[in-house]
């Protein structure tokens, strides 16, 4: 959190990729039957035929490449996990999801932690660091 106070931005995405969402829906989707995992990240898996090992490749939309974010996915995680969004660009994206006559296809860009209700990060850090929070984003914003 003081990271986030100081201006710097956190990577909590990593640490929540492979153990708050990967692992229990990968134990979901073997209770279920499902014999793989597909979301919405943009990043590319391959699995290389000379080592056997799978990797995980920048998506095709370099603006929207999430792999920083999944760079600590496990081999068995990679063996059964999809990224259909890796092929992509948002454009293209954006047209299947109004096609599809989706609402998310006209939704704006979200920067914020997910767990975070749009717009109150600041409010959940000034709750957990009070007037700590408040000194560092005036010291930011004169910066």
């Amino acid at each position: 959190m003081r990271s986030i106070l100081a201006g710097r931005t956190p990577i909590p995405c990593t640490h929540c990729n492979n153990h708050v969402k990967f692992d229990p829906l990968l134990v979901t989707s073997r209770q279920i039957g499902a014999d793989r995992l597909a979301t919405g990240h943009y990043a590319r898996i391959r699995r290389n035929e000379i080592t056997g090992r799978y990797e995980l490749l920048r998506a095709v939309d370099g603006a929207k490449d999430q792999t920083y974010f999944l760079f600590g996915l496990k081999q068995e995680q990679m063996s059964r996990t999809d990224f259909p969004l890796g092929e992509l660009d948002k454009s293209a994206v954006r047209e299947i999801a109004r096609q599809a006559s989706l609402p998310v296809a006209e939704k704006a860009e979200s920067q914020e932690i997910c767990f975070v209700p749009s717009g109150t990060t600041f409010n959940l850090l000034r709750r957990i660091w009070g007037n700590e929070a408040k000194r560092c984003r005036r010291k930011k914003a004169t910066s």
